[in-house]
């Protein structure tokens, strides 16, 4: 409800109401059953996702993933009618839902995301034909099929029997056959063992490493390798490996950190309950503290998402990309630093200033040793570590420094200094798994596809961010309250009340 407490939740909601009325009070007063029925439509399509996920991630069976395609398809061709209705049925009745918005909303708000929902099921609906054009041909033993598109991008289709010939190397004829291809069940897919020198960074995670690029000199296992970007894709979403939960979690984490940022500057309301005290609207500092905290956020979580899903392509790609996986959590914990400094320092615009150079000049610094080429071996992982927990436990000196000049008390109702101190500690804790490899040292293989440190590490980011934000929204919140209620007073006497 509009003016309650947890409406910041929904604000990108409330702001979409108002330029789509099919989505609207309008359309809820007038009792309009599109978009129950679309809501409802919903609820079967995912169901129907749900079943295809199982399919091809958990059950992954030759028949299960042969009939996957046809889940999909159906899925994807709900999802681009109920678009294309949703569109025409404002066209029909003369842009009645969207007309009244201006140019810039229109094409901002309801062109480009609603014409999303089109372009990517179009061009998903259309591997999935392609895919199953390809079988069907297959089945009807056309020749040539198994040269096309499919076959490109499971070579296991377009494999002879005799290319995997089991030990002992004779072909189907009888004669001595080149040394056959020892693959596992899935090919795309080795131990830790296999793996060039470049890519071996955890030894107690023993299987389910993607099949890394240029590191094979049998040419047919080239087939299986992920040396091409879209193969590196392709392996998000295609079979289940020991990076699977890292990309789409950290593409998760950035679409969340997108919607707290369209909340915070689409709302002023407070997370606390002060519904019936008069906020003053946050000014160009609170935005551009905020903005930071959620650029940051992002930034980070895309380029670990990016790192992760291509880091098997090749040792030069993996290199490159994992310096800038590093630079994404330098950016983090600066980006965290300058919204908590403003409110921490709130009264002493001296000492944030001092603080903000100070941290932004470690980040300098920890970049470097990020991005130098002497530091980017795994030998040098520890150290690296060691940076990251440095410059994240920095934050002691600025949070004891306003202890002394507040009291503790003080500013833990100010800013909500629990949450900030939690915030740390995720942060250190989830680095200090990561470098000590637990759990996975302890029960080699056992955390493979998930539970390893490196997927913990993630999820306390995930907390850590959650809890900083709460930290500096209940600070926004506090100083933006007692400044609009102090009259006169203003913000100096508030200091001067708070210091006393």
């Amino acid at each position: 409800m509009l003016g309650g407490d947890l409406h910041w939740l929904w604000s990108p909601y409330a702001l979409y109401m108002n330029v789509d009325y099919i989505y609207g009070l309008p359309s809820w007063d007038s009792k309009d059953g599109f978009p129950a029925a679309q809501s409802l439509m919903n609820v079967g399509e995912s169901i129907i996702n749900l079943f295809y996920i199982y399919l091809v991630h958990v059950k992954a069976t030759p028949a299960a993933l042969a009939v996957a395609p046809v889940y999909g398809l159906v899925t994807v061709i709900m999802t681009l009618s109920k678009t294309i209705l949703y569109v025409l049925n404002d066209f029909c009745c003369g842009w009645c839902k969207t007309g009244h918005n201006d140019w810039y909303t229109l094409i901002v708000y309801w062109i480009l995301p609603n014409g999303l929902w089109i372009l990517f099921p179009s061009i998903i609906a259309y591997i999935f034909i392609q895919e199953l054009s390809t079988s069907l041909k297959v089945a009807a033993g056309v020749q040539g099929a198994n040269t096309s598109i499919r076959s490109q991008s499971d070579p296991l289709l377009s494999l002879s029997p005799t290319s995997l010939v089991a030990s002992g190397g004779e072909s189907a004829s009888g004669d001595k056959s080149e040394k056959p291809l020892e693959l596992g069940p899935n090919p795309y897919l080795v131990d830790h063992s296999q793996l060039p020198s470049w890519a071996q960074d955890n030894a107690w995670i023993v299987k389910g490493y993607r099949r890394p690029g240029g590191a094979h000199p049998d040419p047919r296992l080239r087939s299986f390798d992920h040396g091409t970007v879209y193969k590196c894709w392709r392996s998000v979403w295609a079979y289940c490996h020991n990076e699977t939960a890292l990309p789409p979690a950290s593409n998760l984490l950035t679409r969340i950190s997108s919607l707290f940022t369209t909340s915070f500057l689409t709302s002023t309301i407070p997370t606390e309950p002060l519904s019936n005290l008069i906020v003053r609207p946050p000014d160009s500092i609170d935005i551009f503290g905020f903005t930071c905290f959620f650029i940051a956020s992002i930034i980070c979580l895309a380029f670990s998402a990016t790192y992760h899903t291509i880091q098997c392509h090749s040792f030069h790609i993996s290199k490159h990309f994992n310096k800038l996986d590093y630079v994404g959590i330098v950016v983090m914990i600066v980006g965290s630093f300058l919204p908590a400094l403003h409110y921490g320092f709130y009264c002493h615009p001296h000492f944030q200033l001092a603080y903000s150079i100070g941290i932004s000049t470690l980040g300098g610094l920890a970049m470097y040793t990020v991005l130098a080429p002497r530091y980017a071996t795994p030998a040098y992982r520890p150290y690296r570590t060691g940076v990251f927990l440095v410059l994240g436990l920095s934050a002691v000196i600025p949070v004891a420094h306003v202890i002394a000049l507040y009291g503790y008390r003080t500013i833990t109702e100010t800013m909500g200094l629990s949450f900030l101190i939690l915030s740390g500690a995720l942060y250190v804790v989830g680095a200090g798994l990561y470098a000590a490899r637990i759990p996975e040292r302890f029960a080699p293989g056992r955390f493979d596809l998930l539970g390893a440190s490196h997927q913990i590490f993630h999820v306390l980011i995930l907390a850590a961010a959650i809890a900083h934000y709460v930290s500096i929204r209940r600070a926004y919140a506090f100083w933006h309250t007692v400044e609009a209620t102090a009259g006169e007073v203003g913000r100096s006497g508030v200091c001067a009340a708070l210091q006393g």
